[in-house]
């Protein structure tokens, strides 16, 4: 089963994969394009075959996470290497609260990412799923990158396929002391 139905009822870190991807706001700096791709990598929606950091093999705990937007019920997860799997880690999954967020990675520039993390289902013309990382930072040996995130969704949490609609994603990256917020395309 792949990340990008984990949300609703299917799978878990399904933020986004747009490694191709075209961004609503003024053109970045290599670096900066570079920070949002190594952001993207870990967080998979629509994964790409060149993704670097494998998470479409992660097993999760299903039952779980589809209970977790009927009931609010709070659980435990694990997440353990794989041949497809290049993420681990625990961690206790609540509803519209936030809860941290620690995984470790393999086989990649990139070491570790940590966060606190915010799963919202909010009530307009349709639900919209909504997911917030704040207080984010991706580390490798000899940088850190910190960030926030923001992915809305259009969902139907009872269809078979309850993703409707991806609404994009807003991207906050520190720099300097000052976030640089970016708009990504769904």
């Amino acid at each position: 089963m792949d990340f990008s139905a984990l949300w609703i009822s299917k799978s878990l870190l399904a933020c986004i994969t747009l490694l191709n991807f075209n961004l609503l706001c003024t053109p970045l700096k290599a670096a900066e394009t570079d920070d949002i791709k190594s952001i993207m990598a870990l967080f998979p929606f629509n994964q790409s075959k060149a993704q670097s950091i494998k998470t479409k093999g992660c097993k999760l705990n299903e039952a779980k996470w589809a209970a977790l937007i009927i009931t609010h019920e709070a659980f435990q997860e694990s997440i353990k290497y794989g041949p497809e799997c290049d993420i681990q880690g625990s961690f206790t999954v609540k509803y519209n609260e936030y809860f941290p967020l620690s995984l470790k990675i393999q086989k990649n520039e990139l070491k570790s990412f940590v966060g606190k993390m915010h799963i919202n289902i909010e009530f307009k013309e349709s639900p919209y799923l909504i997911l917030q990382l704040d207080d984010s930072k991706l580390s490798s040996d000899k940088k850190s990158l910190e960030f926030k995130l923001k992915q809305e969704f259009q969902i139907d949490p009872f269809s078979e396929e309850p993703i409707k609609k991806n609404l994009g994603t807003v991207i906050s990256i520190k720099k300097d002391g000052k976030y640089i917020t970016k708009k990504m395309a769904p």
